[in-house]
């Protein structure tokens, strides 16, 4: 029985060994600035679609659109809204930072909530609940710091019209 689990345990280790050799040389190679920017130059524009029911944070005169697409349970996104925040503080009036949200799974209330709290409270509230919604992934937390009256239609159709756009570029 002891050779036997040798002779796995050694399969393991060896197929463990191959993948992460496999594993930097393609991180090598998609890091690679040549194959990036090769990459970049071949991918086809797409039309973002800004209209004035966009939630913008920044400068809204803005020559630099930053256009972030944010889903409220999305672990990326959490760790994606922390650098986000850091260059909006950093360039405050340089860029015109765009948000977008997605839905997927329960995040439908807290993305309405966010989106109504743009709408009537205004940019700094918004982007402080942001904040403190991606610290907690609490609800009631959000609802009982950031009270708002009600989900308007305005809220309802800004995401909708994020779903259809990203719809159109997916």
């Amino acid at each position: 029985m002891t050779a036997e689990f040798w002779y796995i345990l050694r399969y393991i280790i060896i197929q463990v060994k191959e993948n992460n050799i496999y594993k930097y040389a393609y991180l090598r190679l998609k890091k690679n600035p040549m194959i990036y920017n090769a990459s970049f130059d071949m991918a086809p524009s797409m039309d973002m679609d800004y209209s004035d029911m966009d939630l913008i944070l920044g400068n809204k005169e803005a020559v630099i659109v930053i256009t972030v697409v944010l889903n409220t349970r999305c672990g990326m996104c959490v760790r994606a809204h922390q650098r986000i925040k850091k260059t909006l503080k950093d360039h405050n009036h340089d860029i015109k930072l765009v948000n977008r949200f997605l839905m997927g799974g329960d995040c439908d209330r807290e993305t309405l909530h966010l989106i109504e709290l743009y709408y009537e409270k205004g940019e700094d509230v918004f982007e402080k609940a942001l904040d403190d919604w991606y610290s907690t992934l609490d609800y009631g937390l959000l609802v009982k710091k950031y009270p708002i009256n009600k989900i308007s239609s305005l809220a309802t159709d800004t995401l909708l019209q994020n779903q259809n756009w990203a719809k159109k570029i997916i």
